[in-house]
């Protein structure tokens, strides 16, 4: 089944290849860690690795598979000028026990309870308290763009307002 699956995907090198195992792509999307990946250039060997760490919307780590996820693989030699990319077959995704995933939602003291939180497709966490009282999108069309969202009203990229005029928040343009 589909879900029970990571997709295939290639990711051309956009920066040589580095000593520590860092590789730049346009972008991760669709990388994991654990994931089976190989790693090839024109005129190179194929490097059979595992992502082990997704570190921002185009750094990942890859290293020889192992338990250890600090384990790295040189990729100096694979270049852009040679063509190198990232890619990775369609493959079953990594399972996780059922006590590890209850031990991953739950929240210790003082909640003392399931939490759920919100995260980005990189897994940032997206903060929706009142203390930031800035909303998780991002509005950038300057002092001409309007937004209509039923009784709200984003005018000007200025300030979040109901209708009557009280603004509810202000982040400065961007929202």
């Amino acid at each position: 089944m589909y879900e029970r699956s990571w997709p295939g995907t290639v990711a051309p090198l956009t920066v040589d290849g580095a000593l520590d195992g860092m590789a730049t792509v346009a972008s991760t999307q669709n990388f994991y860690a654990k994931q089976k990946v190989t790693v090839s250039a024109a005129g190179l060997p194929s490097l059979s690795l595992e992502v082990k760490r997704v570190t921002s919307a185009t750094e990942m780590y890859v290293g020889p598979p192992s338990p250890s996820m600090n384990t790295r693989a040189s990729l100096l030699g694979y270049t852009v000028a040679l063509a190198a990319q990232v890619s990775a077959a369609e493959q079953p995704r990594s399972s996780i026990d059922p006590e590890n995933i209850i031990r991953g939602a739950y929240a210790d003291e003082p909640a003392v309870a399931f939490r759920v939180l919100a995260v980005d497709w990189l897994g940032n966490p997206v903060d929706f308290s009142p203390v930031s009282k800035c909303c998780p999108m991002d509005i950038d069309g300057g002092s001409a763009s309007s937004v209509y969202a039923g009784y709200m009203d984003i005018d000007g990229g200025d300030a979040f307002s109901v209708y009557g005029g009280v603004p509810i928040l202000d982040c400065g343009g961007s929202i």
